[in-house]
């Protein structure tokens, strides 16, 4: 067809374009509407950075402001977060988190990795479904030499031949197995075990 605004563009129009794929193949269901909601996450987060050193109040204010924006869409639309406060002369990280998989910790004295605490009672839910969801906050310690690792759930998704998941514990158990690793180094090892795998 002929060449379209993006502003000229209905929803349903832009809901249908394949944004995926013109980056990879295996991207081919990703469509503007994830590239969209990216985008305003990013403003409301920008809009309620006052309230950065409490992540549960800031994904709350993010999740109630998603919730009016979205109101009207019927489709579900929704985001899973985390987000951490760090206390630098104490060490003390403050996290909350929407839905969103366990950050994994490397523990440098207990040279081992292991996911950090999100049970549910601590966790509110993704952002954009329910407005007024409450979100709590948890905290643990970083010391010298310890890393943390934040991922999406592409990274722990994927199958090998036998259709068999990695997993957030075979994540885990990749991030043990580089236990010594840190930096860039740490990251292409981890991303090649993950190639590994599949």
């Amino acid at each position: 067809g002929s060449p379209k605004k993006i502003w000229e563009a209905t929803a349903a129009e832009l809901r249908s374009v394949d944004i995926g794929s013109w980056f990879d193949p295996k991207y081919a269901d990703e469509r503007v509407q994830a590239a969209l909601v990216t985008a305003m996450l990013r403003a409301l987060i920008h809009d309620h950075s006052p309230l950065a050193a409490d992540p549960a109040s800031l994904l709350s204010a993010v999740n109630q402001s998603l919730c009016d924006i979205l109101a009207d869409i019927q489709d579900p639309v929704f985001v899973s977060a985390i987000t951490a406060a760090l206390h630098t002369p104490s060490g003390r990280l403050t996290y909350a988190n929407a839905g969103h998989p366990c950050p994994i910790l490397l523990r440098s004295a207990e040279k081992r990795a292991s996911h950090l605490e999100c049970s549910q009672h601590l966790n509110g839910g993704v952002l954009g479904i329910c407005p007024g969801g409450a979100y709590q906050n948890a905290q643990t310690f970083l010391h010298s030499k310890d890393r943390l690792l934040v991922f999406t759930d592409g990274i722990f998704e994927v199958s090998n031949a036998n259709a068999e998941m990695l997993g957030q514990e075979g994540l885990l158990a990749i991030a043990n197995a580089n236990f010594e690793k840190s930096g860039d180094l740490l990251m292409t090892e981890l991303l090649a075990g993950v190639r590994q795998f599949s």
